[in-house]
């Protein structure tokens, strides 16, 4: 959906191919109601029984909400990623106060991190550290500051890299896979 938002701003929806009304047409009727819960979280998957409460941080593309927010006027995608920053900063606020890292999955309603081996996930003793999934969320919130002035995503954003500036001692090289 958001390629085809950003062709119809490439070469535009008047021709052969309207990428705006395709765009709309997989955010209303494919990623909406298969992928947000009913709570406002992204579910995993659109597996019949999927819980709603299950999460992966890595799939939290603010600004791809609020894009779509723009092009559907549905402010359900603003509910969602408002909500997803509350988890953030709740998980933050619990588990990793001084660094700003997320989990590579987010479960319960109470949030937290996945347990390792927990049945849903194939992260092994990974899964409720951040690694490799959740090294991508640092790029969804620097592009979502970057598209958006997001306060949420500058403020995260912040805490990381202070984190990771110290953990490192300025030397972005020493930075590792996973936490």
């Amino acid at each position: 959906a958001y390629g085809l938002l950003l062709a119809h701003y490439q070469w535009g929806s008047s021709g052969n191919i309207n990428y705006l009304s395709n765009a709309v047409d997989i955010i209303n009727k494919g990623l909406k109601p298969s992928y947000v819960s009913k709570i406002n979280r992204l579910k995993l998957s659109d597996y019949p029984g999927e819980s709603d409460l299950n999460t992966r941080p890595s799939d939290w593309m603010f600004d791809h909400m609020r894009a779509y927010k723009k092009h559907t006027n549905d402010t359900k995608w603003d509910d969602v990623a408002n909500n997803l920053y509350t988890i953030y900063e709740k998980i933050v606020t619990k588990y990793s106060s001084n660094t700003g890292l997320i989990s590579d999955f987010v479960v319960a309603s109470e949030p937290r991190p996945a347990n390792p081996y927990e049945p849903q996930y194939d992260e092994g003793e990974y899964t409720g550290k951040y690694y490799y999934n959740a090294c991508r969320v640092p790029l969804r919130l620097a592009i979502d500051f970057a598209h958006y002035a997001s306060n949420n995503a500058w403020n995260i954003c912040k805490k990381i890299s202070q984190w990771s500036r110290k953990a490192t001692n300025e030397n972005p090289a020493k930075i590792r896979a996973g936490y």
